[in-house]
């Protein structure tokens, strides 16, 4: 499954994290972080329809940066305390 999904989905998915992080070697880690989440899932995803196992590729990386985003906000309040 890990090694189709990658095929299908990287450059699309790498675009769409691209545009979120603006930078590339962010976007690079993004995706990353996204494929190895889709693998911790392996099972789930065999499960999914091509069509799922795309939205599901796209909410993870949505979720994982604005997880950051979280982060890099938490770690700059407390830093300016």
């Amino acid at each position: 499954m890990t090694r189709d999904l990658y095929e299908r989905h990287y450059e699309e998915l790498m675009r769409y994290c691209l545009q979120l992080c603006r930078s590339r070697e962010a976007a690079l880690d993004l995706v990353q972080e996204t494929f190895l989440k889709a693998l911790e899932r392996e099972e789930a995803m065999d499960a999914y329809s091509p069509e799922q196992q795309r939205s599901w590729l796209y909410r993870a990386a949505k979720n994982l940066f604005l997880d950051g985003v979280r982060k890099s906000a938490l770690l700059r309040r407390k830093q300016s305390l």
